[in-house]
């Protein structure tokens, strides 16, 4: 029997259907009869525990609005309430990445004093009587949860890693459904867990005619967009650059420019996903092909396109520098 905490994110309706309905769901396929797990909804800037459960059937049932999220879900016995308590409780164990180290993605508990804190604090506030929460989530309380870190600078993954060396998303195995955080998140992120496996995840572009850049900081773009009777400047970044390389062709190089999107954790609803295409991620492709289209004065073509060069040249001086000098 493993012991884990299910975080209902910040959907109250989702945490009372576990518990009307008897069931519960999960983003990955650890999780199995037998388990004992501690369910959770964040309320303000608090993850707060009411109830806990035993895994029990696999079943197709699955009530929850953004049900396609969820390829593991089972029936759940022995269901046991308490009055609510702030499961951060587990920082006294944990330290600062208590929430990846304990609830991200619903992993086992294996410290056995974090699973006594989290039973004795159970059975101290032990009811009788469910208790439902009814609330509608505030976003000013996005990111003020400990389970929504965000790690985007390198520095704070390698404490991290240190830490918690298992924090990091990897890929397993073939057909996995991977919730991310976003895109650039370095525990969660689509574009770091991609750039790591790049040539594993698209082997058309051989790694011995392709060159992939994932610094993206290097390859700015400036263009320009048109509203009504004004030309405003407009610059935007790309995730990478992949060169290819055909001697066979006229052109031998082929320069791609890589974005990647996901909707992230955050984004459920149907018509957040439309505003997010309509309003992120088609103007985003729209300014790459503006930064090289006629639109664009030459001049500046000419020179986003000089810089792009002198730029892709002085990191693959650096690569070889690198190989050498180790």
């Amino acid at each position: 029997m493993a012991v884990r905490i299910l975080h209902c994110s910040k959907s109250s309706a989702n945490y009372n259907l576990c518990l009307t309905e008897k069931v519960a769901g999960f983003i990955n396929r650890g999780p199995q009869s037998g388990d004992l797990v501690y369910l959770v909804v964040k309320y303000g800037k608090q993850s707060m525990c009411g109830a806990r459960f035993v895994l029990d059937q696999l079943t197709d049932n699955k009530p929850w609005e953004d049900s396609e999220n969820y390829i593991n879900t089972l029936t759940i016995n022995n269901t046991e309430y308490c009055t609510p308590f702030d499961v951060s409780i587990l920082s006294q164990i944990g330290g600062k990445f208590w929430a990846i180290k304990f609830v991200q993605a619903s992993k086992p508990i294996n410290e056995q004093a974090a699973s006594k804190l989290l039973n004795d604090e159970f059975l101290r506030n032990k009811t009788q009587k469910p208790y439902f929460f009814d609330f509608e989530p505030m976003e000013e309380d996005e990111s003020n949860a400990a389970e929504d870190t965000i790690i985007e600078d390198d520095k704070k993954l390698q404490t991290l890693l240190k830490d918690v060396p298992d924090a990091k998303v990897n890929i397993m195995g073939t057909f996995q459904t991977i919730q991310f955080s976003n895109e650039t998140d370095k525990i969660k992120g689509l574009e770091t867990l991609v750039n790591e496996n790049f040539y594993s995840l698209f082997p058309q572009f051989p790694p011995s005619k392709t060159l992939l850049i994932p610094e993206n900081r290097l390859f700015k773009t400036k263009g320009f967009k048109v509203e009504g009777n004004n030309v405003q400047g407009i610059r935007t970044i790309p995730d990478g650059l992949l060169i290819e390389f055909d001697n066979n062709n006229r052109n031998p190089f082929r320069i791609n420019i890589i974005e990647y999107e996901c909707y992230g954790e955050r984004k459920q609803k149907e018509v957040d996903k439309s505003t997010y295409l309509n309003s992120i991620i088609i103007p985003q492709l729209m300014r790459f092909a503006s930064a090289f289209s006629i639109i664009t004065d030459e001049q500046t073509r000419v020179k986003t396109v000089q810089d792009w060069v002198d730029k892709t040249i002085n990191y693959i001086n650096r690569l070889i520098f690198s190989v050498e000098r180790d």
